[in-house]
């Protein structure tokens, strides 16, 4: 059974207070989980028909448009058996909200055959008969509907609205049960399309590369010098009746409102560059400016402005991520099942039958699995007072062994755990699940990665199994509460299956046992009487160790039913104060501290229990998830491998390491240093008279914090200094502990506003250069900078940095909004590779003015390189792009001075 008793209690609460999308995501997570455990198929899933019911009345009860597309989606794929009146009624009702007037009655019709006794499906076909031109056929209907059901309000009103051929709109209203008048009534402008109205809305909006991709319809639109993507979030039914002169106003008016949407957005996510994405406009005749804010081009983060009809300067931001919503990916799993292992043949079976009956009782029962691996229960029973869970399936394939271990019948498998008698076995909570979710990961391992499992072996989960228990990994052992012979079967015809019991572990004991064997834990735990219950404990003492004792079990219940709301807000005010030093509710505070965007805090939080917290994989991930997005590129970078390091194969850990080392390789989205400095002369303008006013009367070390506070969105470690010039305050930038800012300075000042020049003078440390040579013998090995022989540089920290592989200077320069890095290229045959380059860095040089600094320049044994400071990385690969190229440059591309970093090619990038 899908939907079990005590899965509806739990959604009976948040149903009682409204949270329908709640609601579709603890279906949808019940359904992957299931999935994923075997316990059902696709097939089982949408020949349920109570569980469509289900997600139809939660769509209904929402009342998007988005929802009614969900519901038909999901309605489609419904089995025949499952398709009751109420199915009828949801599917037909889902088609006229999605625009598919003629489909919707085609279901209604369908049901009414089927249910001809069913008043609200009559009124439904009725009204689509009228639409289509079928007076009479609908007035029949509805005398038949008036016949079977006596008189009614509704049909009255819908008789009279079909003799007075009333518009769809109108017809639909009549027909909708009256708690969903208004829903209805919102959502009818899109019933029935209009052709002509959609060419005057893609003539309005000067619309190119028009398409409906469902649920929306997307064009593109004129944006500046070039267009923009813009999304209708409707049908093009709906689309066809929006106001054109609106749209055309919009279109007009998208440059102002980016100009005046960017600030607010930046509000948002400080020190990243929004590059403008996509416009999307609702049925309300609202839109919403869309900026991708992912610290890389595959990180898909957009921060979004709301636009009012009236297209007055936007007022409100909200963030998501794209594509993020539960109604774009269909329940199934992710990834493919793997295929059915082959089954035992009946003799095979029937001795492992007579195994496990005679070693470890009678099977009570069993859950099945779709890949082939099912999971035997065997209740408690005197004198053996716990639970007993069993693989079936996983030996019926054998495993692949080292070639040293060939003839040892090590082939097969099957595993077993042993669970108190007070366990809730068949209970769906994950505090209760996890130990046949695990039994079914593992009996899968050896198929699905190419490897086998034993006995020692340990497989480490990278985080607690579950919330009320620190255990976190796994030991494969012999059973520990039955006698020697339990633990191998021999199989008739030659060979055997292996019984190994999962012995679940704490991190510090995992850590022992890797550090020196199995035999020195299990001997460890059985001196200090752990291995006396030979069944799980998930509060049991650590052999290994202290580890945190668990929360309060009714602080744990808060929690979980706070997450299972997804109510981070509450999560955080709940543990504010009780965190303390626990690395575990300190882990639980950050997740939520981050989920709310409110990176600097989660960091803080975790950094007080550091000293416990740091060989946790999860405190790796929270703190490179805080890390990464505030910017910390290289130190989450540091934290996402250690993450993956201690945990390998955690999806979450790998997408961000991905998107991190993408951002350090070409961090084109961060907030370019220009764009920052315009930050600040448009906030020093705001304070500017305040603070001349207070340095005139009290001294300039009375607004020196001010000053710092203003500086820090340049420069998160200003160094400057102000004193008296005259009539007016002299403003010195200095750069003595942050050399990069030597080429920062001149950029800052040239955009300091002419008006500013009243009180304020601006000034900078002139110290010049030193150009200095250099010589280097290549280091025979591939990669970039590998082949280098000599060169000329003023800045010498970087290619110092670069080889001692610091990427200290490379974060200094990031966290001012500059990239530290190099161009190269191949020259052409014949030419003299020193003149040649010394003449592209003074044209690189005056090509990108006011975007880069060039530092210098070396040539190797096959290329060339030309290092720079980039304040604006995108014009600066612009710059080089135009110059850089064949037949005097080939196989251009920019690299920054990190270690591992990666080259990208500059054509990419015009």
């Amino acid at each position: 059974m899908i939907l079990s008793r005590s899965f509806l209690a739990r959604l009976a609460p948040l149903e009682a207070e409204g949270r329908y999308y709640v609601m579709l995501d603890e279906i949808q997570h019940h359904l992957e989980d299931g999935l994923d455990e075997g316990r059902w198929t696709q097939e089982d899933i949408f020949a349920d028909g109570e569980l469509a019911e289900l997600v139809a009345r939660l769509d209904a009860a929402i009342g998007d448009y988005e929802c009614f597309w969900h519901t038909r989606r999901w309605l489609e794929k419904t089995a025949e058996a499952a398709r009751s009146a109420p199915w009828h009624r949801a599917m037909a009702w889902a088609c006229l909200c999605t625009g598919e007037a003629r489909a919707a009655r085609r279901w209604a019709e369908a049901g009414l055959r089927r249910f001809a006794q069913d008043g609200e499906l009559a009124a439904l076909a009725a009204a689509l008969r009228a639409f289509e031109g079928d007076v009479p056929g609908a007035l029949a209907a509805l005398d038949e509907a008036f016949a079977r059901t006596g008189e009614s309000e509704r049909l009255a009103r819908l008789r009279a609205a079909v003799a007075a051929n009333a518009p769809l709109e109108e017809l639909a209203v009549c027909a909708a049960p009256a708690e969903s008048e208004e829903k209805v009534r919102t959502l009818a402008p899109g019933f029935a399309a209009d052709g002509a109205g959609l060419g005057r809305v893609s003539a309005a909006l000067a619309a190119r590369d028009w398409a409906f991709e469902a649920p929306w319809c997307f064009c593109r639109v004129p944006f500046g010098e070039g267009f923009l993507d813009m999304r209708l979030r409707m049908s093009e039914a709906a689309a066809s009746r929006l106001d054109p002169a609106w749209l055309a106003a919009l279109v007009e008016a998208l440059p102002r409102l980016e100009k005046e949407g960017r600030p607010l957005a930046q509000k948002r996510r400080p020190g990243v560059r929004l590059a403008p994405a996509e416009v999307l406009v609702d049925r309300q005749g609202r839109a919403q400016l869309g900026y991708h804010a992912g610290h890389c081009s595959e990180e898909p983060l957009y921060v979004y402005v709301m636009i009012e009809h009236g297209l007055s300067a936007p007022r409100e931001l909200y963030e998501e991520r794209w594509p993020a919503s539960w109604f774009d990916a269909p329940p199934a799993p992710l990834a493919p099942p793997p295929p059915p292992a082959p089954g035992y043949v009946p003799a095979q079976a029937a001795a492992l039958q007579k195994h496990i009956f005679t070693w470890f009782g009678p099977v009570s029962r069993m859950l099945p699995g779709a890949d082939g691996v099912s999971v035997l229960v065997i209740d408690p029973e005197p004198g053996r007072e716990y639970y007993t869970l069993l693989t079936w399936g996983m030996g019926a394939r054998p495993m692949e062994l080292p070639p040293d271990l060939a003839g040892q019948q090590l082939e097969r498998a099957e595993l077993l755990m042993l669970l108190p008698a007070d366990w809730k076995v068949e209970d769906e909570r994950e505090v209760w699940r996890w130990p046949v979710r695990w039994l079914r990961l593992l009996a899968r391992m050896p198929a699905e990665q190419c490897t086998w499992l034993g006995w020692g072996h340990t497989v480490p989960n990278g985080r607690p199994f579950a919330s009320n228990t620190l255990l976190c990994g796994t030991m494969l052992v012999d059973p520990l509460d039955a006698p020697e012979p339990a633990a191998i079967c021999p199989l008739p015809g030659g060979g055997s299956v292996n019984f190994y019991q999962l012995l679940p572990l704490y991190a510090p004991e995992m850590d022992l046992k890797l550090g020196e064997d199995a035999d020195g834990l299990l001997d460890l735990m059985e001196d200090k009487g752990l291995l006396n219950e030979p069944f799980v404990r998930v509060d049991r003492p650590c052999a290994a160790g202290e580890v945190e004792p668990p929360p309060p079990a009714a602080l744990m219940e808060q929690l979980e039913e706070l997450d299972r709301r997804a109510d981070d807000e509450g999560i955080a005010a709940l543990l504010k104060e009780k965190a303390g030093t626990s690395p575990r509710l300190a882990g639980m505070l950050a997740r939520s501290l981050n989920n709310l965007g409110r990176y600097e805090e989660a960091a803080a939080v975790l950094k007080q229990v550091e000293a416990a917290g740091a060989s946790d994989p999860l405190w790796q991930f929270r703190m490179g998830f805080s890390l990464y997005y505030q910017g910390k590129l290289d130190e989450a970078l540091a934290c996402f491998e250690a993450s993956d390091r201690m945990a390998p194969g955690d999806g979450d850990a790998e997408t961000y390491l991905r998107w991190c080392r993408a951002a350090l390789d070409l961090p084109v989205c961060l907030e370019s240093f220009p764009d920052r400095t315009a930050r600040f002369w448009a906030a020093f303008a705001e304070q500017e008279d305040a603070l001349a006013e207070k340095a005139f009367a009290e001294g300039c070390e009375a607004v020196r914090p001010a000053l710092e506070k203003l500086l820090g969105i340049c420069f998160p470690t200003p160094e400057f200094r102000l004193e008296p010039a005259g009539e007016k305050l002299r403003l010195t930038l200095l750069w003595e502990h942050a050399p990069h800012r030597r080429w920062l300075a001149p950029a800052w000042k040239a955009l300091a506003p002419a008006h500013l020049g009243r009180w304020w003078e601006f000034d900078f440390d002139h110290t010049p250069p030193a150009w200095t040579g250099y010589q280097s013998a290549p280091a025979g090995k591939k990669g970039l900078r590998r082949d280098l022989i000599a060169g000329t540089t003023c800045f010498e920290g970087p290619q110092r940095a670069f080889l001692a592989q610091d990427v200290s200077l490379s974060a200094a320069a990031a966290a001012d909004g500059a990239v530290l890095g190099y161009f190269y290229y191949t020259p052409a045959p014949g030419e003299d590779p020193v003149a040649r380059r010394a003449a592209l860095e003074e044209a690189l040089a005056r090509e990108g003015a006011g975007s880069l600094a060039v530092l210098g320049g070396a040539v190797g044994e096959k290329r060339c390189y030309i290092d720079v400071l980039a304040l604006d990385l995108e014009q600066a690969l612009d710059a080089a792009a135009r110059l850089l190229t064949p037949p005097q440059c080939s196989g251009a591309g920019f690299a920054p001075f990190r270690p591992k970093a990666k080259g990208t090619p500059l054509q990419k990038n015009k």
